[in-house]
């Protein structure tokens, strides 16, 4: 029994004391990094595989904070590349979009000149010959 008491108080001891160097870890790299997350908690936030978020550790996009076997990445590296992202697709959006708003009134004006000078290129608005 009594090694059994000892053994716990060994791992409780344990326990505390990688509590402790994982705590004093986290205060030294948070304020650098911008906030650390966990890998997962990135790919999820990004909406990217946890395999896509570890390509780019290695492509350098983002840095890796490990401690022990966790890695973390920082927050802001996140969100920033999160960000950059979302600003693209929308100029490729907004791109898109005045596009097609160009061709239509490209064809609008078309349509209103042929209006006004008779002409039209419509197929409704062929005239069919009458026989006599």
């Amino acid at each position: 029994m009594h090694y059994n008491i000892s053994k716990r108080k060994g791992i409780r001891f344990m326990k505390a004391k990688l509590e402790k160097e994982f705590w004093h870890w986290m205060n030294e790299n948070w304020n650098i990094a911008g906030g650390l997350i966990q890998q997962a908690i990135a790919s999820r936030l990004m909406g990217k595989t946890k395999t896509r978020v570890r390509q780019m550790i290695n492509e350098g996009k983002l840095k890796e904070y490990k401690f022990k076997t966790t890695t973390f990445v920082s927050f802001a590296d996140v969100m920033k590349y999160t960000r950059e992202e979302a600003y693209e697709n929308l100029e490729k959006a907004t791109g898109i979009l005045l596009g097609n708003a160009s061709e239509m009134m490209t064809q609008i004006i078309k349509q209103q000149k042929n209006m006004v000078t008779g002409k039209s290129n419509s197929k409704h608005s062929v005239k069919k010959e009458v026989k006599q």
